[in-house]
């Protein structure tokens, strides 16, 4: 029952909270995800849109002031071996699934429609860029992109490089 009370609630109270309070529907949508089993500090921003794997929340951790955009998928487990014993003729007295925990560091950026596998690591302040399959460790600083997602930078070089590029991006920059 209570599955479906959530269901009716992210789809009626939080999505108008997304249409219209940006900080209203972060804590209600936060506090969702905690009720779940996610264990989350205080993100900025997760779109609606991003599917956590339901075979165990509490093996997802999002630490604070992480952002993650739309339609990004979070998976916790791998039923990969069971489909290859069948399509070795190997009969199943049961369904193999392995389950990992994925982490997603502080002050890092999840990219649109990217996948973040069982397993995955990743440190602080990175950067997956759009459409990344994200697997095992990331380390801290990384940006990746790719499938498989690989490094292509650190995020403190290219921050300076954008610091150089844009000319009103010290109207951000406090003290």
């Amino acid at each position: 029952m209570r599955k479906i009370i959530d269901i009716i609630y992210k789809k009626t109270v939080l999505f108008f909270q997304w249409k219209t309070s940006h900080t209203r529907y972060m804590r209600s949508y936060s506090k969702l995800l905690r009720r779940q089993g996610v264990n989350i500090g205080s993100p900025i921003y997760i779109d609606l849109t991003t599917w956590f794997d339901s075979v165990d929340y509490t093996k997802i951790t999002i630490e604070d002031d992480v952002v993650i955009s739309r339609e990004v998928s979070v998976l916790v487990h791998d039923y990969s071996i069971s489909r290859g014993l069948v399509s070795i003729g190997k009969t199943l007295k049961k369904e193999y699934v392995i389950i990992k925990p994925v982490h997603i560091g502080k002050n890092s950026f999840i990219g649109l429609r990217s996948v973040i596998m069982p397993g995955t690591h990743i440190g602080e302040s990175c950067i997956i860029g759009a459409g990344s399959i994200v697997t095992g460790k990331v380390e801290p600083f990384s940006i990746m992109a790719g499938n498989p997602a690989q490094k292509i930078g650190d995020i403190r070089d290219w921050t300076i490089k954008k610091i150089n590029e844009i000319k009103d991006i010290q109207d951000y920059i406090g003290a």
